[in-house]
């Protein structure tokens, strides 16, 4: 299951969440809490749907289908953040992964201050994986995340809120290396490493790597391996993305 935003324009959020999962064989079903007004390179608004949809559709879905893990992106507000807590106190058995999109890739805000700490406070502490990106790492640590070794350190400043484990992102950081960063709650730390990939700009990369590690933790694998093979996954896409207008490419699944 996933809870997150949608991005009009198809090359982030739901969308692309949607189509992750898919890629896997399984069935994605999208709870929307948050409508916004981009095209991959203009950011404009952004509106959060009610807290009490989002619970509702939550709650709706988790009784009618066999859900293994659920996956949140932009939530949009603090009272989406109180209903996806509601719901995961609920259903302790359905593993979380927790995205903390709180800025568009066309810097648009999709959070607000008390939102983010709300989210840190409540969501985190019952998240299997929390997957943050190298800004929101920053945002959320007050730590500077532009090394691997800076990456290890606001990764378990992370941690100490209470997740198994955090995946931090770092398709941001210069040089021809990429470098995720994943720490889990028994002290294991590991770095995931591979070629910067000579592909144009894409889209939607953060919210499928976390969508993709939802899937492999949904059909049964550990929180390490899920995002090995999760990682994979994406470069594949990634080598294969194409451009559907102006802007950034968007992946292909």
């Amino acid at each position: 299951m996933l809870a997150g935003g949608i991005d009009p324009s198809g090359g982030a959020g739901l969308s692309v969440d949607g189509a992750a999962v898919r890629a896997l064989g399984l069935h994605p079903a999208p709870v929307c809490a948050l409508v916004t007004l981009q095209d991959g390179t203009r950011y404009v608004d952004a509106r959060p749907v009610s807290a009490r949809l989002v619970f509702g559709a939550l709650q709706m879905v988790a009784e009618r289908l066999a859900v293994k893990a659920l996956k949140t992106g932009a939530l949009g507000s603090a009272a989406n953040v109180r209903a996806v807590v509601r719901f995961a106190r609920q259903h302790r058995h359905i593993a979380l992964v927790v995205d903390p999109v709180v800025r568009s890739t066309t810097a648009g805000a999709l959070f607000d201050a008390s939102a983010v700490a709300l989210l840190q406070r409540t969501l985190f502490p019952l998240a299997t994986l929390v997957t943050p990106n190298l800004d929101e790492a920053e945002l959320l640590t007050g730590l500077p995340c532009r090394t691997p070794d800076q990456m290890h350190r606001a990764a378990q400043a992370l941690l100490a809120y209470g997740p198994r484990a955090v995946l931090l992102k770092g398709g941001h950081l210069d040089g021809p290396q990429l470098v995720d960063v994943l720490a889990l709650d028994d002290g294991t730390v590991r770095r995931f490493t591979a070629s910067r990939l000579d592909v144009p700009e894409v889209r939607g990369t953060g919210c499928a790597l976390a969508s993709l590690c939802a899937g492999h933790i949904a059909l049964g694998a550990s929180i390490e391996d899920a995002v090995q093979a999760a990682a994979g996954v994406l470069r594949d896409a990634m080598s294969r993305a194409s451009r559907v207008g102006d802007g950034p490419r968007v992946l292909s699944f």
